[in-house]
C-alpha cells in the first residue's frame, strides 16, 4: 500500500500524462549513437577505432598482411605495400563516415550531429565533420 504523501503525486502524473499519446514510447525510445570509424571500399564496410584501423582491416581482407599486431614488429615492406593499396584507384575512392547503432553507415558531417545529440564528443570543434579521436566510442 501506498503511504498518502506519494498516493496523490502518483495520482498528480496521471493526470497530467493521461490523454497525452505517445509520451512513454518518446521517452524509451533509444537514441541513435556512433558506434565505431567506418570506410567503404566499393560498398564493403569495414570498422575500427579509427579510419586508419577500418583502411588497414580492408587491407588484411584484400592481402593477408596484418599491420594491427602491436605485439611484433611490422617490416616497413607490409607498411610500402599498405601505401601503394591505398593509392589504388578503388581504394583512394573510398568514403569515410562512422556505422551508428542503429546500422547505418553515414557521413563524417551526419555523425558530427549523432553524436552531438547523444552527448558523445570529447572536443567540439568547429567543422562539422567529426574525426574518430573527437567521439566516445
Amino acid at each position: 500500500m501506498l503511504d498518502a504523501k506519494y498516493k496523490n503525486k502518483f495520482i498528480d502524473l496521471d493526470k497530467k500524462f493521461s490523454g497525452k499519446t505517445n509520451w512513454l514510447s518518446k521517452i524509451s525510445q533509444k537514441i541513435e549513437t556512433i558506434k565505431a570509424a567506418a570506410i567503404s571500399i566499393n560498398g564493403r564496410i569495414f570498422t575500427g577505432r579509427s579510419h586508419a584501423e577500418a583502411a588497414m582491416k580492408a587491407f588484411k581482407k584484400e592481402s593477408g598482411i596484418d599491420l594491427i599486431v602491436f605485439s611484433k614488429a611490422i617490416p616497413q615492406s607490409a607498411w610500402e605495400k599498405f601505401y601503394e593499396w591505398m593509392r589504388t584507384p578503388v581504394v583512394s575512392d573510398r568514403k569515410e563516415g562512422f556505422v551508428t547503432s542503429k546500422g547505418r553507415f553515414v557521413s563524417r558531417e551526419e555523425a558530427f550531429e549523432i553524436a552531438e545529440r547523444a552527448e558523445q564528443l570529447k572536443y567540439k570543434s568547429e567543422d562539422p565533420a567529426l574525426i574518430s579521436e573527437h567521439v566516445h566510442i
